[in-house]
């Protein structure tokens, strides 16, 4: 077999995804999308996220939900929000955790410095340079018992305002 053959109205029209890493706060290649016929994206009427390929269609085919898990917005129509046709090599912008930080986070829980007096956005804090993994027995004899604790071992992360880094002996220590 010499090649392969692509159906033309379908194809595969392949996009390379980048991550905005919630942790880090680097933009990250972290995949590829197969795209095929969805070269569209579509934005949410509630949130204006970008769903990319359209929505994701309900199985009546009658309704489009919105694909940022904290929005969910369900429109009863057939072409939800204003519709884009993507440009040729445009990129997947997706937010989350980018796949350097998801093994650090399988090892201990990532503890990032930050300036809370740059910060203009709670959910972006200005990261100040600092960046450590430490195991959860660490964050218990941090933290002790309580929500706080309970909070951090879940999210496995946690954003630290410079006093709270250096009181904890953190300045010194080397890069991961």
């Amino acid at each position: 077999m010499d090649s392969i053959r692509l159906d033309s109205k379908l194809g595969v029209n392949p996009r390379l995804i980048q991550v905005q890493c919630r942790i880090c706060g680097e933009t990250k290649d972290d995949g590829i999308a197969l795209l095929g016929a969805s070269n569209s994206k579509v934005q949410c009427s509630k949130c204006k996220t970008w769903n990319v390929g359209g929505c994701n269609v309900d199985s009546d085919r009658r309704t489009h939900r919105c694909s940022n898990p904290g929005c969910g917005h369900v429109e009863h129509s057939r072409y939800p929000g204003q519709k884009v046709e993507l440009a040729p090599a445009e990129k997947i912008i997706s937010r989350g955790v980018c796949s350097d930080c998801q093994a650090h986070m399988k090892v201990g829980v990532v503890l990032i410095e930050v300036d809370e007096e740059k910060t203009t956005d709670p959910s972006n804090p200005y990261r100040a340079g600092g960046f450590a993994v430490v195991k959860d027995e660490a964050i218990e004899r941090m933290l002790g018992e309580g929500e706080l604790l309970d909070s951090v071992l879940k999210l496995r992360v946690c954003y630290m305002p410079i006093d709270a880094w250096d009181s904890v002996g953190l300045r010194n220590v080397g890069a991961v």
